[in-house]
């Protein structure tokens, strides 16, 4: 099945939109930063070729979307949800990184979090959101934490979370609007 469109997303401190070709010099480079490249669960290095090769397979998947973050109409990070279920029962939250330095601890990576929780449960649909993260990354946490994410197990350096869209109905709130 063909990606659908997807559609920009904003508030007032950011906007999301849909990751275009143009941006993959922009994400790898942020990608391959060493205190984000850190965070993943496969810290390697990316090569351009792979970076491209990854580009070509997304653009064919109905069941991932990646949003670049904008802030103040410069891209400053990314954002997705993928894995979706075709029942829309549920999907992953992630690749959410804050690429930009001067950009972090501004609140953007919240204020982006927020409006992908609301897009998945009211414009998706879905039930139920689940993440995975390092157990030592204590800031993503925090901020997983406070937007409604619960730790549901531990395993191989990693903690699961999830958030269920009738829990997070009482949530950070957004001005948000597709």
């Amino acid at each position: 099945m063909p990606k659908p469109p997807l559609p920009i997303l904003k508030t007032s401190s950011c906007v999301l939109r849909p990751l275009a070709a143009r941006d993959l010099p922009l994400t790898l480079g942020w990608r391959n930063t060493p205190e984000i490249r850190c965070c993943f669960r496969t810290p390697d290095t990316i090569q351009m070729d792979g970076h491209n090769a990854w580009f070509n397979e997304y653009l064919t998947r109905s069941d991932d979307h990646m949003f670049i973050i904008e802030s103040e109409g410069t891209p400053i990070g990314q954002i997705g949800l993928y894995h979706i279920a075709d029942d829309r029962t549920d999907a992953e939250f992630g690749r959410l990184m804050i690429g930009d330095q001067k950009s972090q601890g501004r609140g953007i990576a919240k204020a982006a979090s927020t409006m992908i929780l609301e897009y998945a449960f009211k414009s998706l649909g879905l039930d139920r959101l689940v993440l995975e993260v390092r157990a030592d990354n204590e800031k993503a946490i925090r901020l997983y934490h406070r937007i409604g994410f619960k730790d549901t197990h531990t395993e191989d350096g990693f903690l699961s979370m999830e958030v269920f869209a009738q829990d997070n109905t009482k949530g950070p709130s957004s001005d948000a609007s597709a």
